[in-house]
């Protein structure tokens, strides 16, 4: 009976897993539109993690719009401080990865005007913290980007650092 249940169990998690993954390829790919796109108010997490609302939510909203704020400012220091010495993030498909210092170096050089985040999903594991999300940023009134991201964050005994980053964004006019 113990089998049947978790055959149940793993059947269940592999379709709500593909539903969420073909959402997010159909999102990506423009073939639904955003403005009609509903967020899921409980989102699916594979049944080893926990999806933490409350204060772990809070911390990765805070910590995102603290990157993000960074970067439209075009702030070095903070920027310096709060990538890990180990970051790497990932650049056009014919770049591959990208390091701590080339993402500087970019982040330094866009044009970020304001952003936006939305359907914000965290998960923490001791002193590690995953986030997803919806993206949108603007760098002037008629050059729009967005689309999913994700980054994992650790903690450091001085304080929360971003390990990783990637933004996978679809430019739109408005």
């Amino acid at each position: 009976m113990t089998s049947v249940r978790s055959i149940r169990a793993l059947a269940k998690w592999a379709i709500q897993s593909c539903n969420r993954t073909l959402f997010l390829s159909t999102l990506f790919f423009g073939v639904i539109n955003v403005g009609s796109v509903k967020a899921d108010p409980i989102p699916f997490v594979p049944p080893n993690f926990v999806a933490e609302g409350g204060k772990t939510l809070q911390l990765a909203i805070r910590l995102e719009t603290e990157f993000w704020t960074a970067v439209q400012a075009r702030d070095l220091g903070q920027l310096s401080s709060i990538l890990a010495p180990e970051f790497q993030s990932l650049g056009e498909l014919d770049i591959g990865g990208i390091s701590r210092i080339q993402e500087i170096r970019n982040l330094i050089s866009s044009n970020l005007n304001s952003f936006l985040l939305s359907n914000v999903v965290a998960t923490r594991k001791h002193s590690v913290l995953v986030i997803s999300y919806f993206l949108t940023v603007a760098e002037n009134r008629t050059d729009v980007i967005s689309g999913p991201a994700l980054s994992t964050w650790k903690k450091t005994k001085d304080g929360w650092q971003m390990v990783s980053n990637v933004f996978i964004g679809v430019g739109t006019p408005i």
